[in-house]
């Protein structure tokens, strides 16, 4: 009887049988074929993988490629994926899922996984949140300024634009006037 440990999220963990492409600054050029979303196992005879490469991923007649760093770990042979962006996730994502799937990556999901946003917004505590001081206003003076503003916009609009628009409605103005009368004898 085998029994299979899991951890609770298996898909992080799956390794499939499909071709990574890897490639060393140095010209070295390795096809792994087991890998999953953490890592891939390399065979003893490709040498230390760990470090810079360049990582390839077959997709319908051409390949995906982007830079990537491995960690070597205890296990010989066996190499993590180190610092990985969010679109090189996503793109590896894709791809793994269509294997587990056993369904080709659409065009679509691919294009999406590679214009997935770079994280643009850091995800960290400044030390100001960490302490648990905030940096706003007091309460009621936020409510003060806010109803000063409004109050001052409500003026300009009521005497200036108001005052405009009553001057041009109440007063005709005419600089070029013609006053046509009969002459009586």
């Amino acid at each position: 009887m085998n029994i299979r440990h899991e951890c609770p999220m298996p898909y992080l963990s799956f390794s499939v049988t499909a071709p990574l492409h890897l490639h060393k600054a140095n010209g070295c050029k390795v096809i792994a074929n087991r890998w999953s979303l953490a890592g891939i196992w390399l065979e003893h005879e490709h040498g230390d993988m760990s470090g810079d490469i360049e990582m390839s991923i077959p997709f319908q007649g051409v390949e995906v490629s982007f830079p990537a760093r491995l960690k070597a770990t205890e296990t010989p042979g066996h190499n993590t994926f180190h610092d990985l962006t969010v679109r090189q996730r996503e793109t590896l994502g894709a791809f793994h899922q269509g294997v587990l799937s056993g369904r080709m990556v659409s065009t679509s999901d691919m294009i999406a996984s590679l214009d997935t946003p770079v994280d643009l917004v850091p995800m960290g505590e400044t030390e100001e949140e960490a302490a648990g001081r905030a940096k706003s206003k007091p309460r009621l003076l936020r409510i003060i300024w806010n109803a000063v503003f409004y109050l001052a916009a409500a003026a300009f609009l009521v005497l200036f634009l108001g005052g405009q628009i009553w001057q041009r409605l109440s007063h005709v103005q005419l600089d070029h006037a013609r006053f046509v009368a009969p002459i009586t004898a």
